[in-house]
């Protein structure tokens, strides 16, 4: 009796498995969950345009839709964890979940209130969607993810056409799409790391569509500009060319790259660091020496980390954190310091908790070229996150999650030769015209 019960216990799950793999296999599905998880505020900003459209005080179409779908994806995941269809539990994962989760706590302990908003939401998800994907399907979210990337960076192209000037009204900086010249590489560089992804993962196949793609990222940025945009583009290519031939050095990591980050903030405040590079910064980039009033800011954001600096204070309203910040800003334009203010040494262990864990994996796959590609974007943003904050982009954190599945990126996917990757592009483009 006892067998028989199990067995249609094994039957049922069986059953569930099998609906979850035919939802999940289909490469369209991933990019549509990944469009609305990418921007859900730019979705909600359609909302704001609709309800003054329609003379209504709110019109909570897209959010409420968001919310929806990306609540599925963390349902499926739990299903898909309860039916033990998900390899080994992911350390980066759970760290990255605590790290938010305690943020939440610690602000409500200070505040009264949630600090948890519709980008952690979307970003839980996207985060448990790759995890599940590169175990289960890894063709169908690379083909899914990346695709729903490139869409967001091609109608931000189409935008500098139709709207030259901004297509918001004017502001201090003109906005399209993807936002203003300190947010809109936070979609095109994932977007353009992914593509190489993709062609490393999937063959020749996609080598057209990753050449668009670099060339509609390199007019994204000729466009938009921003000197912490030029910084990183600098940074990923020097990186790229040093590592061009050979296996990833296990001195370019992003622990060790977070480690240089705090040592490079450090230097800033303390020793004067940005003295030696005034040159730069005054006639190449057209900053001021406290970048633009960056300094100023760090020193106002280190007086109130020091009195908390084990919990942190949790998220204030937005107004408040203006007032603070002196009118112009709404957060510390430094990822390890936008941590330390909110939840204080206890979140930023978390964090660096799950840049270990992540390293750790993809060093064992270093001669992978999807591994290194995805490695060098994350430690080229470490050393962006001293002048600018990535902790609210969903994207930022799932990166870590492809590092930390690295054995799952990797599996099937023959070893390459050490050749230069302009070689290799050549050498594909040769074969795809020898088979037209």
């Amino acid at each position: 009796m006892q067998a028989a019960l199990d067995n249609k216990q094994v039957h049922e799950r069986g059953k569930v498995s099998a609906i979850l793999d035919l939802i999940f296999s289909q490469p369209y599905l991933y990019a549509f969950f990944s469009v609305i998880a990418l921007k859900p505020r730019v979705l909600c900003d359609v909302d704001a345009l609709l309800a003054s459209v329609l003379g209504v005080e709110r019109f909570p179409l897209f959010y409420t839709t968001t919310y929806l779908i990306v609540t599925l994806v963390l349902i499926s995941y739990v299903l898909r964890w309860a039916l033990k269809d998900i390899r080994r539990v992911n350390p980066t994962l759970i760290s990255i979940l605590g790290m938010f989760l305690y943020l939440d706590g610690i602000t409500f302990v200070f505040d009264g209130a949630s600090g948890y908003h519709i980008d952690w939401h979307a970003g839980f998800a996207l985060m448990m969607m790759i995890d599940m994907g590169l175990q289960r399907e890894r063709d169908s979210l690379l083909r899914g993810l990346t695709g729903a990337l490139e869409c967001w960076v091609y109608l931000n192209v189409i935008c500098f056409v139709v709207f030259p000037n901004s297509l918001l009204p004017a502001g201090r900086h003109p906005e399209w799409l993807l936002g203003n010249h300190v947010f809109y590489y936070r979609i095109v560089f994932p977007a353009l790391t992914l593509a190489f992804v993709r062609y490393f993962v999937l063959g020749k196949t996609y080598l057209l569509r990753t050449v668009i793609m670099a060339l509609a990222a390199g007019v994204t940025i000729a466009y938009q500009r921003g000197g912490t945009a030029l910084i990183g583009i600098a940074v990923l290519l020097l990186l790229t060319v040093w590592c061009n031939r050979r296996a990833l050095p296990r001195y370019i990591s992003p622990v060790l790259f977070t480690v240089l980050a705090a040592m490079i903030l450090i230097g800033i405040q303390f020793f004067d660091l940005l003295n030696l590079f005034s040159t730069l910064i005054t006639e190449v980039l057209h900053k001021s020496m406290t970048l633009s009033n960056r300094t100023v800011l760090w020193d106002k954001i280190m007086d109130i980390i020091f009195k908390n600096p084990l919990t942190g204070v949790g998220y204030f309203p937005v107004a408040y954190m203006k007032e603070i910040m002196g009118g112009a800003y709404s957060h510390t334009h430094n990822q390890l310091l936008e941590l330390m203010l909110h939840g204080g040494a206890i979140a930023v262990g978390m964090y660096l908790a799950a840049i270990y864990f992540a390293t750790k994996e993809a060093l064992l796959y270093r001669r992978s070229l999807a591994v290194k590609a995805v490695t060098l974007l994350v430690c080229t943003l470490a050393i962006m996150g001293v002048a600018e904050i990535f902790h609210n982009d969903p994207i930022y954190y799932a990166l870590f999650i492809f590092l930390s599945r690295a054995d799952c990126l990797t599996e099937g996917v023959k070893q390459q030769p050490r050749i230069s990757l302009i070689k290799r592009i050549k050498r594909d483009l040769k074969m795809k015209k020898a088979t037209v």
